[in-house]
């Protein structure tokens, strides 16, 4: 039964493709290129009220109407540790939108381009050169994807919440599984971004399915029932209770700035004894120093003050190049005021 449903997640798409009449390869469709990416709910990786986790086929991948996916929420894999697949997602989707603004700039002669972001800032991205190859403006934009994400991690943390309440979304800023989640969605799509035969979702299906079944994954995902067990095994070591508030206990601020790979956070008790590997799968960080693209943020948030404070700015705008770096540390020392030395994940 399992494999028979793997098999139509992988013909099925294929089959779609070539009765289409949809635009195939690198591009997404015009409606699709026109759309910012739609907004997921996560998950988080404890017992929540919106906490959910994953069905264990994770259906067609859908641009433009999210609503229709078959599920999203949380899973565990053996390799790669916790994974919100919203958040996976989101990485994706960004890096196929940021693709089509790259090229769509380079066709016009422009350097700059104006982007939205999860929260109330601007954000102007300039790019140095246009003669860009394939290869170079989809590494842009993962680099793209993977650092205006982050943005709205600071954002969080640093107190806005889309809910308008102060610190509501502080506790799920940084949070174990976030960026580790973004950056495989973001590898995902650059390998769809590369297929020439399938559309954008079409391929995105594929790719999931290669590296999230039960079967043979490359991250060797485990089911939803076994996700359920684990993350109730790690209470007291990943997060912990006080009162009605759950906090994690291990925050990653590896965002790309001292290394260009990123550890997973993997659960070692007993209730992970039927993994077959436990060799961590690193996702990795790119277009990193490369010079291929600057992003400069004007951050409109209540919290605007302290930000650029606390990153050294002075001329009232967030230099993702400049000021990345020293903003990442403000928020090291911040966290280690919540938590101990050992909350912090670094590698």
């Amino acid at each position: 039964m399992v494999e028979k449903a793997m098999k139509n997640r992988i013909l099925y798409p294929i089959l779609i493709a070539l009765l289409s009449t949809q635009a195939f390869g690198l591009d997404l469709t015009q409606q699709q290129a026109q759309t910012e990416p739609q907004m997921r709910i996560g998950a988080l990786p404890f017992p929540f009220f919106i906490y959910s986790r994953a069905d264990d086929d994770l259906g067609q991948h859908s641009y433009l109407e999210s609503k229709k996916e078959e599920d999203r929420g949380l899973i565990y894999t053996c390799r790669g540790g916790f994974i919100d697949i919203a958040h996976l997602r989101t990485g994706s989707d960004y890096t196929a939108f940021y693709v089509s603004k790259i090229k769509e700039a380079i066709k016009n002669g422009s350097k700059e381009m104006a982007l939205k972001a999860q929260g109330p800032s601007s954000i102007i991205a300039k790019l140095p050169h246009l003669n860009l190859n394939e290869d170079e403006i989809i590494e842009t934009a993962q680099y793209m994807a993977h650092n205006i994400l982050t943005w709205h991690e600071f954002t969080t943390w640093y107190g806005w919440s889309a809910l308008k309440i102060k610190n509501a979304e502080k506790m799920s800023g940084f949070s174990y599984e976030d960026i580790y989640s973004h950056l495989i969605g973001i590898e995902a799509a650059g390998r769809a971004l590369k297929n020439k035969k399938l559309s954008y979702d079409q391929a995105m299906t594929v790719e999931l399915d290669k590296m999230l079944n039960q079967e043979n994954g490359e991250l060797e995902r485990v089911s939803r029932k076994l996700t359920k067990k684990i993350t109730k095994s790690v209470k007291g070591e990943f997060y912990k209770r006080r009162s009605i508030f759950t906090y994690f206990l291990y925050k990653q601020t590896n965002i790309g700035k001292k290394s260009d790979t990123l550890s997973p956070l993997l659960v070692t008790n007993d209730s992970v004894s039927g993994c077959q590997s436990t060799q961590e799968r690193k996702a990795h960080f790119f277009g990193e120093n490369k010079g291929l693209v600057s992003i400069e943020i004007k951050p409109k948030i209540k919290q605007a003050k302290k930000i650029l404070k606390d990153a050294g700015s002075t001329d009232g705008k967030i230099i993702i190049e400049r000021d990345y770096e020293t903003l990442i540390e403000a928020v090291e020392r911040d966290i280690l005021n919540y938590y101990d030395r050992n909350a912090l994940l670094q590698y």
